[in-house]
C-alpha cells in the first residue's frame, strides 16, 4: 500500500472521521521508512531503510496551499543555509506505475508535487532529498476528515530523508568538517 510509506499517513488516519475546530492544524513526525524500488534503490544515495522527518497541515485550501508555499521556501533556505548544489522542481512520485498511473499523471498537470534533489559529484546525477506535495482533499475524503463548516479537509507535508541531506552534505563538502564553507560548520 503506497500511504503506508509515508510517515504522514499516521497523521491523517489519526483524524478519521473528524471534524476540525479550526482552518488548520498541523503536526511534524518522524519516522524510520522502508521501501522497495527495485533498481532505483542503490547505494547510499537512495536507501531501502531511512529516517524521514515530515511537516503536515490539514485545513481549508488556502490555508494550506498557503502552508505548501511556505515549505517550498523552507526548503529553499536549507538548501541554501547548507550551501548545497540542488534543485527544486515539479514532479511525480515514482511508485505511480500501472494502476496508479493516472494518479502521477494527475500529479505532474497540477503541480501537486515539487521534488528537492541534491547534485552527486562523483556520479554527476541529482538524487532526490526530499519533496513538498499537496494532495488537495485526497487524504480529507480517504479518511472523512472534514473542516468546520462540513466540507472536506485539504493536506499538505514536507517529508525529507535526514539520511539523504547528510549524504548530500558529505559528498558535496567532504567528511572533514575543518574544510566545510563556514557557515555550514557553524549550522551544523
Amino acid at each position: 500500500d503506497v500511504y503506508k510509506r509515508q510517515v504522514c499517513y499516521h497523521y491523517y488516519r489519526a483524524h478519521r472521521d473528524a471534524r476540525l475546530e479550526g482552518t488548520l492544524v498541523g503536526a511534524t513526525a518522524m519516522s524510520s521508512c522502508y521501501r522497495n524500488e527495485g533498481r532505483a534503490t542503490g547505494g547510499l544515495r537512495r536507501l531501502c531503510e531511512f529516517s524521514m522527518r515530515e511537516i503536515i497541515f490539514l485545513g481549508a485550501k488556502q490555508a494550506v496551499i498557503e502552508k505548501r508555499d511556505a515549505l517550498l521556501r523552507v526548503q529553499r533556505r536549507m538548501l541554501e543555509r547548507l550551501r548545497l548544489d540542488a534543485l527544486i522542481h515539479t514532479a511525480s512520485d515514482p511508485f505511480f506505475i500501472g494502476a496508479y498511473e493516472k494518479q502521477r499523471l494527475f500529479q505532474a498537470a497540477f503541480d501537486l508535487k515539487y521534488e528537492v534533489k541534491a547534485y552527486l559529484p562523483s556520479e554527476h546525477d541529482w538524487f532526490a532529498v526530499g519533496s513538498v506535495n499537496f494532495h488537495q482533499d485526497h487524504f480529507g475524503k480517504a479518511f472523512n476528515i472534514r473542516l468546520p463548516d462540513g466540507e472536506l479537509a485539504q493536506s499538505c507535508c514536507l517529508g525529507f530523508g535526514i539520511d539523504r541531506w547528510c549524504f548530500a552534505v558529505f559528498t558535496q563538502h567532504g567528511i572533514d568538517k575543518s574544510r566545510w564553507p563556514r557557515a555550514v560548520a557553524d549550522l551544523v
